[in-house]
């Protein structure tokens, strides 16, 4: 491969250089381009920055090969995609047990997992567990950081320690995107808009193909206010996936931001056969006032006991007591999601200074 740095303002060339490397030696290539970089640009590295560069050796190919396939299939974010990715990671650990990028792919894996549509009960320790032994392997690794910081934000909720691992992971691997795109939400839990956009920009700037991030930004964009900014982002989102659910969930959640809820409705519409998301529909008709096809929804998810879609559609029709019912069982099931609810979730605006919810809150330090 052919590598050239080039100064982009003054259109000059500033290095070049080839390269020819086995695919087993893409770490060890990578670190080469970087020190060679750094060293053209007259930039001092440090001896850790050194040491760390020096101690990447060569990555077992399938093993590198199977974590990028199970890392694409986890954000295609079906039910089927999501089982390909953990057998993925699972053989992978079983071929190559002593690679540390192997167990933090598997670690993480298992955080996705249970922070996704379709969690299983011990997702979260089992990630802890392979997250513990990639670290033990490569302390160094970015990957093992943040699978740390994932479990211990959406599971432990021990959201100090869960920044700190992030900040480490970054440290080592500024370019990580999917550390970025967590650390956005600890920051959105916080109430640190500002920088939780400032990350998530840099994940789209990192991903701009990705639908999700693109999603995600949107999200973010209306949380903070600024709805313009939320519906491009949200269009835009549709270009990287047709009817893509986050799109239609922020552009119907930001058109009920404004009022309009015939056109919150008509977006959440689209979203109404889609298990995990028909929630959206129902809380959205909540807050319109249309009271009785919000509880028929509803009455849908009571039957398999979904804390966190309750929540929101009961605080959505200002049902406040019946929403603290089901925050209590979120609370003892241990929901990922159970911390936003008590901050940020605009279906639950109208409920954070209940003093129910307040004294939820400070049990988690917020």
């Amino acid at each position: 491969t052919d590598i050239k740095l080039i100064d982009a303002e003054r259109e000059e060339h500033i290095w070049s250089e080839s390269y020819i490397r086995s695919f087993d030696s893409l770490v060890s290539l990578q670190n080469e381009i970087a020190t060679s970089v750094a060293s053209a640009v007259q930039v001092r590295l440090t001896p850790e920055e050194m040491r760390r560069l020096e101690s990447r050796g060569n990555v077992n190919p399938a093993t590198y090969d199977a974590y990028l396939r199970a890392m694409y299939r986890i954000r295609r974010e079906t039910g089927e995609g999501m089982q390909e990715a953990m057998q993925l990671l699972m053989e992978t650990v079983e071929n190559d047990p002593t690679s540390a990028l192997a167990w933090a792919g598997l670690a993480y894996g298992y955080s996705e997992l249970g922070h996704s549509p379709f969690p299983e009960e011990d997702a979260y320790p089992r990630a802890k567990a392979a997250a513990d032994r990639a670290l033990e392997l490569d302390p160094d690794l970015a990957e093992a950081h943040l699978a740390v910081a994932v479990y211990r934000m959406y599971y432990e909720w021990d959201f100090a320690a869960a920044e700190q691992a992030f900040e480490e992971a970054l440290q080592i691997n500024p370019s990580l995107v999917n550390a970025h795109y967590h650390l956005a939400w600890l920051f959105e839990l916080y109430g640190r808009d500002e920088d939780a956009i400032r990350l998530g920009e840099l994940t789209k700037e990192l991903d701009p193909l990705s639908p999700f991030y693109s999603g995600w930004l949107a999200e973010q964009y209306r949380d903070a206010g600024m709805f313009d900014e939320a519906i491009e982002e949200a269009e835009a989102t549709f270009r990287l996936r047709k009817n893509y659910p986050v799109a239609n969930l922020v552009l119907g959640e930001t058109y009920a931001d404004l009022g309009e809820f015939d056109k919150a409705i008509e977006y959440h519409e689209r979203l109404k056969d889609n298990y995990f998301w028909s929630f959206a529909l129902a809380a959205t008709l909540g807050a319109a006032g249309r009271i009785e096809e919000a509880v028929e929804i509803a009455n849908k998810y009571e039957t398999d006991g979904n804390s966190l879609v309750l929540v929101l559609i009961y605080a959505s029709m200002k049902d406040y007591d019946t929403a603290y019912t089901w925050l209590l069982k979120a609370r003892e099931n241990k929901i990922p999601w159970y911390p936003w609810l008590l901050k940020w979730y605009p279906q639950t605006r109208g409920f954070h200074d209940d003093p129910r919810v307040v004294e939820l809150a400070a049990e988690l330090g917020l």
